[in-house]
């Protein structure tokens, strides 16, 4: 069910006709003109491109992005500032080898009962 509901003074300010043309966009907004014209001549008519109108609520989605981009480059610069400046990105030290590298790869012999035997064959234990 559909009700009219004429459009008071206040409403006429913001009224909007959205049309979808295959042809051009001047010919389409000339035709709009002169019907109105035929309608009222004294009715003032504004014909913009739906993008046109688009435009209008892209450009703060856009400044905002931009913003946003700007203040994570930033973030980023700042971040990496600081880790140069407390040296992680220079050269490291070696790391300290704990107490059982310094053996690494030694033969041991039949007294050293701390390790297993370091050999290229299988290990026999209890023998």
């Amino acid at each position: 069910m559909f009700f009219y509901i004429p459009a008071g003074p206040k409403e006429q300010e913001r009224l909007q006709l959205l049309v979808h043309s295959k042809s051009g966009d001047t010919a389409t907004a000339n035709g709009i003109r002169e019907s109105a014209r035929a309608l009222d001549p004294d009715l003032i008519v504004d014909v913009t491109r739906l993008e046109d109108n688009l435009e209008l609520w892209r450009t703060p989605s856009r400044i905002v992005a931009a913003l946003s981009g700007v203040l994570g480059g930033l973030a980023f610069a700042a971040r990496f500032h600081r880790r140069v400046r407390r040296g992680f990105l220079r050269r490291q030290p070696a790391p300290s080898r704990n107490r059982y590298s310094h053996d690494a790869g030694r033969r041991r012999t039949r007294s050293d009962d701390s390790f297993a035997p370091a050999s290229d064959g299988p290990v026999v234990i209890g023998a």
